[in-house]
């Protein structure tokens, strides 16, 4: 399965991605008002999507220019890693379009110190390498009062200057007990059908419909680009539909496919833009010489 959707071009002389270790809403606002400010006072766009209590406390703090920032729920924003890296992209080029000179994005992560963070943990490492050619001044906001400890040090290492994502490795669990489904070589329509009947159960029909159509997208573009076998395994786990498509071609050259703009055109490629605004959760990865893509999708 090679996609050929790598990043391109340097790095904006105005991006940066830059976190913020805070304890609680009001010193966080103090940290951040005064540059903000600045910026706005400079032409910045500033989108902000942060709990209640910390946009309240910033609100206050920038005063009558806070009717100036755009405000974003973090429920909304934060809905899945494909959408948050889609909303920051669209309000970066808008403001491109309306000639800001930055675009800033601050926001709080909602790490819930469960397995899935880790699907937040890649999208940090993926800002880099997904938004560095913007103008862009990512902030995020980590409250050390709240967060769990792991996380924040886990964040200090993605955050810290140079730092490069390691090797393309396979979940800890993707190897599971037996799986509810398990095929070699089927086509997508078998995947399909496959899939609706071990997760009926599982996930409510409109994230089943969702489900099926990542998994499909993900089974064609292994029988467009890999090489066979071409194997489909899933499982429920912890309530989430889990499932892991593997090939035997080359490699998928970006680590971050489902985290890339639209490319899509009237012949397709629309492909991995599908799968990272449905997937709850998407890793990349090389194990045996095979390609190995695990997609997780929640309920409703």
């Amino acid at each position: 399965m090679i996609d050929e959707s790598t990043t391109t071009g340097a790095t904006h002389a105005q991006f940066a991605h830059e976190a913020v270790f805070h304890d609680g809403p009001d010193a966080l606002a103090a940290e951040l008002a005064s540059t903000v400010l600045a910026g706005m006072a400079a032409g910045d766009a500033v989108l902000v999507c942060l709990p209640d209590a910390a946009w309240r406390s910033l609100h206050s703090a920038l005063g009558r220019r806070a009717a100036d920032v755009t405000h974003m729920a973090p429920d909304v924003r934060y809905s899945r890693p494909g959408v948050a890296m889609a909303t920051v992209r669209r309000f970066a080029d808008d403001a491109v379009a309306a000639r800001a000179p930055t675009a800033w994005s601050i926001g709080a992560i909602p790490f819930d110190g469960t397995p899935r963070d880790r699907r937040w943990v890649r999208y940090e490492e993926a800002v880099d390498d997904v938004l560095g050619q913007l103008p862009l001044r990512a902030v995020c906001a980590y409250d050390v009062a709240t967060a769990p400890p792991g996380l924040v040090a886990a964040a200090r290492i993605v955050h810290a200057p140079h730092h490069h994502a390691g090797p393309l490795d396979a979940p800890s669990d993707a190897r599971r007990a037996a799986p509810a489904v398990s095929l070699i070589d089927a086509s997508p329509a078998a995947v399909r059908e496959a899939l609706s009947d071990a997760f009926v159960d599982v996930l409510d029909a409109e994230r089943l419909e969702d489900l099926r159509l990542i998994v499909s997208e993900l089974v064609t573009n292994a029988h467009r680009h890999g090489a066979p076998p071409y194997e489909v395994r899933a499982w429920s786990v912890d309530g989430d539909a889990v499932v892991e498509v593997t090939d035997g071609g080359l490699g998928i050259i970006d680590r971050y496919p489902d985290l890339r703009p639209n490319r899509g055109t009237s012949d397709g490629g629309y492909g991995w833009w599908l799968v990272g605004q449905l997937a709850d959760e998407v890793a990349v990865a090389r194990s045996d010489d095979r390609t190995v893509v695990t997609v997780g999708v929640r309920p409703s």
